[in-house]
């Protein structure tokens, strides 16, 4: 920090970090995640990429009207971000929900706002494109399986949306 910079200490407590803050290191937490850091193999990235690729290409060749937000090859292995233009992203997420798929129209650190991805606007997404995209994400758990499941579901809802929609009359 250079010096002169004005900090202000929100949470009073210890005198930990010179004073400027309360409590002390999540060294359990730190632990852990240096742990799972470990537990990541190559092995196990290129089946996330698989899945993911799959998903991607199954939505695109099988959905009209969608868009992949991002690079095409240049993203993380296990993330999926795609808009599905005249519907809301948010009633997909409550149908998809029913099913026990579980997505996010904004980015993981506002899961529980309802306010798009500030990523998708930063990207020069309209107000459409970011209200109607959804973030899919695969773990370690997840198989092909789940993927087909999940792009059947998705196929068959955003048709339902669309049908209902005024939007979808476009």
């Amino acid at each position: 920090m250079r010096k002169g910079t004005p900090i202000v200490k929100i949470m009073d407590g210890g005198l930990q970090e010179f004073n400027l803050r309360a409590g002390a290191e999540n060294i359990p937490g730190a632990a852990g995640f240096a742990r799972a850091v470990q537990l990541v193999t190559e092995e196990e990235n290129a089946r996330l990429k698989e899945m993911r690729d799959a998903l991607i290409s199954s939505v695109l060749e099988r959905i009209p009207r969608v868009t992949l937000n991002g690079h095409p090859e240049k993203r993380i292995p296990q993330n999926a971000n795609i808009t599905f233009h005249l519907v809301e992203g948010e009633s997909i997420t409550l149908h998809l929900d029913m099913y026990g798929i579980s997505v996010s129209t904004g980015s993981a650190c506002f899961s529980r706002s309802l306010e798009g991805s500030h990523v998708i606007s930063a990207i020069g997404g309209d107000h459409e494109r970011v209200h109607g995209s959804l973030r899919m994400t695969f773990g370690r758990y997840n198989t092909m399986d789940d993927v087909e499941y999940t792009v059947e579901k998705l196929e068959s809802i955003v048709k339902q949306l669309r049908a209902i929609s005024p939007l979808g009359k476009q």
